[in-house]
Formats: C-alpha cells, sequence, structure tokens
C-alpha cells in the first residue's frame, strides 16, 4: 500500500475531523500549563510544593499531573464520595466507557486516563472526537506503577488490564477492582466494527483496506489476531475470584435482562464502591447514560450473528473463545 495515499474524509461526526484540528480543540481545553498552575501558580504555594518534592512521575515521564492537598501527585484533583481507589478494567468492548460515564455519578472521579501496561491515553484535555480517532496521538509513555500510583482516594482510571498473580495484587492491593465482561463473540464483532470505522482515518494502515468484504476480512483478522486477543481475554477474566473484586455483565447493564436486573446490577456496583444512592437516583444514570455517546460506542448495538460466517465460527472455535466464552457463564451452541 502506498504510504502517501490520501485517505478520505472520516465518519459524518460533528466532532470528527483533521487531526490538526482535533489536537488543537484539546490544547485549547485545557493545556498543561494550566493544570499546573491552577495549582502552584503562585510563588508561596511553588516553594510548598518543591519543599515536599517536586513530582518525580510528572518529571520521569513529562506528563502534567495536579498536586492534592497533601502535596502528592494526582492525575486530577477531584475526589468522590467513594473512600478507596477504583480501577475498572474490562474485556475490550464491554462497556468501558459507558460505565466510566455511570461512576461519577455514583460518586467516583474519573481520572480521565485509559491505562495500559506501559502507557496511558490522557483524555483529561482532549475531546471525544480526538479520543476516538487518534488515541495513538494521546498516547504518553508511562509504566503501570507510575500511573497507578497517580490514582487517589475515591478516583479511578480504566484500561484492559489483566492480572499477572502477585504483580498484579502488589500494585492494586488496596484498590477495589471492577470487572466488565460481554458475550465474547459480540465483544469480538464490536472491536472490529470499531476498527474498521477507523479504517480510512488519515494515516491509519489497516489491514481491512486489503479486504473489500467485511466477512473475508473478519475472518483473517480472527485467523492472525485472535490468538493474541485471546491471551489478553483471559489474563482479563482471571480477577474473578480475586478479593476486592466485582465482576459485572454488560447484559445486565444495558438491560437485557429487563429493568430490574438492570438496577440490581447497578445497585451491587454501589454497594461495591461503599454508596448509597436511592432508587430514583440509579434510574436517573441508566437513563442518561445508557444508550448515550461515547468514545468508542458504535451507531447501533453490535450483534454477532450479523458479522459471522462458518469460517470464523470454525477459528473461534479452534482457537478457544468458545471455551472462555463458557467459563464467563456465556451459553454456546454445540
Amino acid at each position: 500500500m502506498n504510504p502517501r495515499r490520501k485517505f478520505p474524509a472520516g465518519p459524518a461526526d460533528p466532532e470528527a475531523g483533521s487531526l490538526g484540528r482535533l489536537l488543537r480543540e484539546a490544547a485549547r481545553a485545557a493545556l498543561p500549563r494550566r493544570a499546573w498552575a491552577a495549582l502552584i501558580g503562585r510563588r508561596n504555594a511553588w516553594r510548598l510544593a518543591v519543599a515536599h518534592g517536586t513530582p518525580d512521575i510528572a518529571r520521569r515521564w513529562g506528563v502534567p499531573v495536579f498536586l492534592d492537598a497533601a502535596f502528592q501527585p494526582r492525575w486530577v484533583l477531584d475526589r468522590g464520595s467513594a473512600a478507596h481507589r477504583i480501577f475498572l478494567t474490562t474485556i475490550p468492548k464491554a462497556g468501558t466507557h459507558m460505565v466510566a460515564k455511570m461512576l461519577p455519578r455514583l460518586g467516583v472521579a474519573n481520572c480521565g486516563v485509559h491505562v495500559t501496561r506501559d502507557a496511558v491515553v490522557d483524555q483529561r484535555f482532549a475531546p471525544m472526537g480526538a479520543v476516538r480517532l487518534y488515541p495513538r496521538e494521546l498516547a504518553r509513555r508511562i509504566p503501570l506503577a507510575d500511573s497507578v500510583a497517580l490514582i487517589g482516594p475515591g478516583q479511578f482510571a480504566f484500561g484492559h488490564i489483566g492480572h499477572d498473580g502477585d504483580v498484579t495484587r502488589g500494585l492494586f492491593a488496596d484498590f477495589k477492582v471492577i470487572l466488565m465482561v460481554r458475550n465474547l463473540r459480540d465483544a469480538w464483532a464490536s472491536l472490529r466494527r470499531y476498527f474498521r470505522e477507523r479504517r480510512d482515518m488519515p494515516g491509519w494502515q489497516s489491514p481491512e483496506a486489503w479486504f473489500p468484504e467485511w466477512k473475508e476480512f473478519f475472518a483473517w483478522d480472527m485467523a492472525e489476531d485472535g490468538p493474541y486477543q485471546l491471551i489478553g481475554y483471559r489474563k482479563v477474566a482471571a480477577w474473578r475470584g480475586e478479593p476486592n473484586v466485582l465482576c459485572l455483565r454488560y447484559e445486565e447493564l444495558v438491560g437485557d435482562n429487563g429493568r430490574d436486573a438492570q438496577l440490581q446490577a447497578l445497585d451491587r456496583l454501589q454497594q461495591f464502591l461503599g454508596v448509597r444512592h436511592k432508587r430514583e437516583a440509579l434510574e436517573d444514570v441508566l437513563n442518561t447514560v445508557v444508550g448515550q455517546p461515547t468514545a468508542t460506542k458504535m451507531p447501533t448495538r453490535t450483534v454477532a450473528a450479523e458479522w459471522w460466517s462458518d469460517d470464523v465460527e470454525r477459528l473461534y472455535r479452534r482457537i478457544g473463545f468458545a471455551e472462555l466464552n463458557r467459563e464467563l457463564g456465556y451459553e454456546e451452541p454445540v
């Protein structure tokens, strides 16, 4: 493929546009300099910050941080009513950003960073269009140990972090972890749809561009990427059974099992967080969050059967997705 090929414009989205414009919007929204100025712009405050030590993480990795009342570096200053530090880990496309919009309504402040093992996608100063279409341009290199250290009590961050044993337990020892899972068939199909939308973005060199027929690409991608994706799924699923972990199903929170089950799932979540809201407040959370646009939400609900083929089914079973899906409690055809 010619690297100089001019890609067509992105989807008709009021927030979509050129990378330069989106990043300029992000810069205008809140410059890192403003983040610092709000905290240590005054000379006396600066002297106190220096007295308590320059934030090593900020200096080492070049990430803008805030200093809380105890001069501890944090991703954000906001703090919710929940007492613990919270982490939301998910199977990709299992409601990550939906739950991230629910949590502030329940009493946990959003740190605004998507955490990976060695970086974050820093969404704090970016419009949703930039987060959706250009996450790589918003990435900042910072290892997991340092990124989670910037999450304070009453705050949360999110990602697809798997459980790797004692190292993970040590990093998240004082966290409460929310695990979101989804039927792997639908989750996989939704992820491929998301990548399909980004295929024609400037500079996006997706293999799908070589396969105009969707199902042909779907089978190719399952064969090439499926084994590696399954490893990630299994690591995320390994959080089940760990202390201080709550596992919720995407299907419950979006209402597939009825309104009562939806409210019960949200009630379990708030009890896990150690907060209490009346039923009317929970109803309002569901009414104003579920189904609303997020940085990765597709225009319509993804149903795997609409995108599946015999080749995909054969690969799905051979690679081991069906086995893990059963372990997560989902039915698989015999």
